[in-house]
């Protein structure tokens, strides 16, 4: 995971500005991602599933990758907030076709774990990458404990300077990144687990 440096004065809270769309990689399946992706989605976020069996079977991934950028570039263009995620729910079909998939194939129950997190991890990052690299987006969350590692690997994250505490265990942070397009971008790392229903609406309106 990505290293920090703290930042709590006043005077950098102040500095914190949104006036653009969030951008939001999930690559979590628990309950409470559940309920906070249908909120986002009953109040204006554009929801965009990913086709995760063909992403394990490696079948098309980057075609899959450029049109989901695509799709997610054009609804944040129009003043849409996006969650790109791999589950919507833990009773989300695409899991359990991806498991029996990977069971056919021999992996077992561990393995298909570390698996899945790593591809899915990998496709994230890299959208999120190509996405904040085309966009005016300011702002993004990575959901999910087992997929956010990879993810920061894949948009190449190295250190993070924290912002201010926002949820315990997920503050807004600043990207450290020299050079890229990503440099200066507010990043929040949350677990499946934590914030209320309304979540991502709370980030999109917080310091506004």
């Amino acid at each position: 995971m990505a290293k920090s440096r703290h930042s709590f004065g006043k005077e950098r809270l102040e500095t914190i500005e949104h006036k653009t769309p969030i951008l939001v990689i999930s690559g979590s399946c628990s309950p409470i991602s559940a309920y906070q992706i249908a909120w986002a989605e009953n109040n204006g976020f554009g929801i965009i599933g990913l086709d995760t069996a063909a992403l394990v079977a490696g079948v098309n991934t980057d075609s899959i990758l450029e049109q989901i950028s695509r799709e997610t570039i054009e609804k944040l263009q129009m003043g849409q907030s996006v969650i790109v995620h791999t589950s919507n729910s833990n009773t989300d079909p695409r899991i359990e076709k991806t498991k029996q998939m990977l069971e056919n194939q021999g992996y077992t129950a561990l393995q298909i774990q570390t698996l899945t997190a790593q591809v899915f991890g990998n496709a994230l990052g890299t959208i999120a990458t190509t996405v904040l690299a085309n966009t005016k987006v300011e702002r993004m969350v990575v959901a999910g404990g087992d997929t956010s590692s990879y993810a920061a690997r894949a948009m190449g994250i190295e250190a993070v300077e924290m912002l201010a505490p926002l949820t315990p265990g997920a503050p807004i942070c600043l990207l450290m990144l020299p050079g890229s397009s990503l440099d200066k971008k507010q990043i929040i790392f949350k677990g499946g687990q934590v914030g209320t229903e309304n979540y991502y609406g709370r980030i999109g309106e917080i310091f506004k």
